[in-house]
């Protein structure tokens, strides 16, 4: 099964890239010397950035069963897709991927018989169930 990057490695991820930025700006554009108040900076804007790039952007796995015909959930599954800016970009496993752009991160999905399991970032699986009124218990 598919897996993505999940909380942690996703924190570590804006964490040490926005301090590193950080403490670069401090020390070469603004021309101050690295100090303790310096690295403090750096640390509480990794901390903020990791927590809020961590909670829209880490990898979640949604699964939930859907009612009436596969063919009728997918057409409208695919029509709400497209309206989010996403299109069929091809095949990995069992899986079609939906893609946005470069940054916009993909959609992986896989429709069976009455289930369908969707992966990608939280706030696009999120968006995906209000658009659709999926519920689950696993998200």
């Amino acid at each position: 099964m598919l897996t993505g990057p999940e909380f942690l490695t996703t924190f570590l991820y804006y964490f040490v890239c926005t301090a590193l930025i950080v403490l670069l700006v401090i020390s070469q554009g603004m021309g101050m010397s690295l100090d303790r108040s310096s690295y403090v900076i750096g640390m509480i804007a990794g901390l903020v950035a990791g927590l809020l790039g961590a909670y829209f952007n880490r990898s979640v796995t949604f699964s939930t069963s859907f009612k009436g015909n596969a063919k009728t959930f997918q057409r409208k599954f695919q029509k709400t897709l497209s309206e989010l800016g996403f299109e069929q970009n091809g095949q990995m496993e069992d899986f079609t991927i939906y893609r946005k752009s470069l940054f916009a991160g993909r959609v992986f999905v896989k429709t069976e018989k009455d289930t369908v399991t969707i992966m990608s970032r939280s706030s696009i699986v999120k968006r995906l169930q209000q658009e659709l009124n999926l519920k689950s218990n696993n998200f």
